[in-house]
């Protein structure tokens, strides 16, 4: 879902309903949601001001970090 979300970061709507379900899974290494309202309401904040830059590279960070944690788990 956060690919999806970074390949239609043109269609606020769409990347509205990633992050809203990605926000309703459980990460269990964070004990909290695969992306937390802070993170999403910063997304949507750079997206609704245009700044598709900025969302993109929040975004990919936060993928980044994601897969590392689940790199992490399958070991």
């Amino acid at each position: 879902m956060m690919r999806e979300a970074l390949a239609n970061l043109t269609d606020l709507p769409r990347v509205k309903r990633a992050l809203l379900e990605l926000g309703r899974f459980y990460n269990p290494v964070t004990n909290g949601p695969v992306v937390d309202p802070r993170t999403r309401s910063r997304l949507l904040t750079l997206l609704e001001t245009s700044d598709l830059e900025g969302a993109r590279a929040l975004l990919e960070t936060h993928l980044a970090e994601y897969l590392k944690m689940d790199e992490r788990r399958a070991d």
